[in-house]
C-alpha cells in the first residue's frame, strides 16, 4: 500500500495456527466423501472416490445435502446443520490459504482476499493466531461429529 511499510514475515504462531487449520479441514474433506459413500451405499467405494475425491469442498457440501435432503427425514437436520458449519469453516480456511498476509509497522498482522468476479472488493482484517486456531479447533469437532455420524449411518 503506498505511503505504508508492510512486511508479509507471519509468527510462528501464525503459521502453526494456520497449518492446524489445513488439517483440520482436509479431515473434513476426507470424511464429506465417505459420507457420500455411506449415502450411495452399494456404490463401489473406489467409483465414489474417482468421482468425488478431486471435487472441491463446497461440491461435496451440495451434493451431500441433496443426499440427506433425499434419503432422511428429521435425523438429517444434525448433518445439514453441520453442513452449513463445514462452509463457514472452509470459507474461512480459503481466505487464510488463498489470501494475502501483511504484518504493519505496529506488528499487527493482516490478512486480505481479493474478489474480482463482477467487481473489484477486498476484505481485509486483522487476525489473531489465537483465533485461528480456535477455528481449527472448532473444524477438528466438527470432524469427530462427521466421523461419528458416517460411522453410526454406516453400521445401519
Amino acid at each position: 500500500m503506498p505511503g505504508t511499510r508492510e512486511y508479509t514475515v507471519l509468527s510462528a504462531n501464525h503459521t502453526d495456527a494456520i497449518g492446524r487449520l489445513v488439517v483440520a479441514v482436509s479431515k473434513i474433506d476426507i470424511l464429506l466423501t465417505d459420507l457420500v459413500a455411506v449415502f450411495l451405499r452399494g456404490t463401489d467405494l473406489l467409483f465414489v472416490i474417482i468421482t468425488l475425491h478431486h471435487q472441491q469442498i463446497a461440491n461435496k457440501i451440495d451434493t451431500l445435502k441433496a443426499l440427506v435432503k433425499l434419503r432422511t427425514r428429521s435425523q438429517g437436520t444434525n448433518l445439514l446443520h453441520l453442513l452449513s458449519e463445514v462452509k463457514k469453516i472452509t470459507e474461512y480456511r480459503n481466505k487464510l490459504v488463498h489470501g494475502y498476509w501483511s504484518v504493519d509497522r505496529h506488528g499487527k498482522i493482516h490478512v486480505a482476499r481479493f474478489q474480482t468476479r463482477g467487481e473489484f472488493k477486498r476484505d481485509r482484517q486483522a487476525i489473531t493466531a489465537d483465533e485461528i486456531r480456535h477455528r481449527a479447533q472448532h473444524a477438528d469437532e466438527i470432524a469427530d461429529e462427521l466421523g461419528a455420524i458416517r460411522d453410526r449411518l454406516y453400521d445401519q
